[in-house]
């Protein structure tokens, strides 16, 4: 898969030996091809740059420290937070379903300069030895990049 110039490619490290419900603040942490990390350990906090009329990768990827190896994760679907659409949206669709363990968004050609906009990413983490996947919901945001 080839990326343009200035695509963000947002990344979800899961713990999934740790993660419950309760803690999934704590072992789901983000990252991106820009060196951005988490504002402290809570990934509410984190804010990824993204630039206009551009695409933006979710992928998820295993916490090599706290998960099993045969254990799987996997983003399914980013969507906008139903209560933030608005004028400074940044996302161009409402909703962006995975293909392949990987969800492709597109940022809007034209929102407000350093707009942000609060935003939910759905994943699954399916323990290998139970077979039990369990979804998760956690909320991010993203900011353009002048």
């Amino acid at each position: 898969m080839t990326k343009e110039k200035n695509t963000t490619t947002i990344t979800l490290t899961i713990g999934t030996s740790k993660i419950t419900p309760s803690t999934v603040n704590d072992f789901a942490h983000f990252s991106d091809n820009w060196n951005q990390k988490e504002d402290g350990d809570d990934p509410k906090k984190y804010k990824s740059s993204v630039y206009k009329d551009k695409d933006i990768y979710w992928e998820a990827a295993l916490d090599t420290k706290n998960s099993n190896s045969q254990d799987s994760v996997q983003i399914i679907v980013v969507f906008k937070k139903p209560d933030t659409t608005g004028a400074n949206d940044i996302l161009a669709k409402d909703c962006y379903y995975g293909s392949n363990g990987v969800v492709v968004g597109r940022a809007k050609k034209n929102p407000d300069d350093n707009a942000i906009e609060e935003y939910l990413v759905v994943f699954s983490v399916t323990i290998a030895s139970t077979k039990v996947t369990t979804f998760y919901v956690i909320d991010p945001k993203l900011q353009i990049q002048k």
